[in-house]
């Protein structure tokens, strides 16, 4: 559905910009992202407003997709089970975070979590994926905003968990989806090269 829908609004855009046939696919691949990546958020807002915790969705879309944007980590092979997998990924944090604020865990747990968390993404991000090659310098470059945000997210995480606000344990549970995500894209690509 995504892929006939951007075929029509890319094919509309050549029409009445360019006749460069070379770009035909690359805007036809930048609008299935744009067109994927909207439904991703209005999905997520959606299933916060049924569970009436708008601000669960907002902290989740802006941690995740500021924090994978430089790891990358797991892709999809189709943009329904792409959007699919995002939904139950919210709705897995969300589920967790409810848990453990009910559990009230020490606030060393949580500091825990988050160096946990930093591994996966220290030793691996960013992943590579066939739509975006990367050379060294940009890996290295993007490395170091991956942990640099993610110092930055988990710092703000930490704060809200320190005055009892549960979006900080959600943020910090949002990071962990972030790092097993990452973990799976490696295991995936090793397991394919046997």
């Amino acid at each position: 559905m995504i892929e006939r829908l951007a075929e029509k609004i890319t094919r509309f855009i050549y029409r009445n910009t360019t006749n460069d046939s070379e770009m035909f696919e690359v805007y036809k691949y930048g609008v299935e992202i744009t067109i994927s990546s909207f439904l991703n958020i209005s999905l997520i807002l959606l299933c916060s407003l049924v569970i009436s915790d708008i601000l669960a969705g907002i902290a989740f879309l802006i941690s995740f997709i500021i924090l994978r944007s430089f790891t990358g980590g797991y892709h999809a092979k189709t943009y329904f089970m792409c959007n699919g997998l995002f939904v139950l990924t919210f709705l897995i944090v969300y589920a967790i975070n409810c848990l453990l604020n009910m559990l009230s865990l020490p606030f060393r747990v949580l500091e825990m979590l988050v160096l946990l968390n930093c591994m996966p993404i220290i030793l691996f991000a960013p992943i590579e994926n066939k739509q975006k090659r990367l050379d060294e310098q940009k890996k290295k470059n993007l490395r170091i905003k991956a942990v640099i945000t993610f110092i930055i997210i988990s710092v703000a995480a930490l704060a809200l968990c320190f005055f009892n606000n549960k979006y900080g344990t959600l943020v910090i549970i949002t990071t962990s989806a972030v790092s097993v995500m990452i973990v799976i894209e490696i295991l995936r690509k090793r397991r394919n090269k046997i």
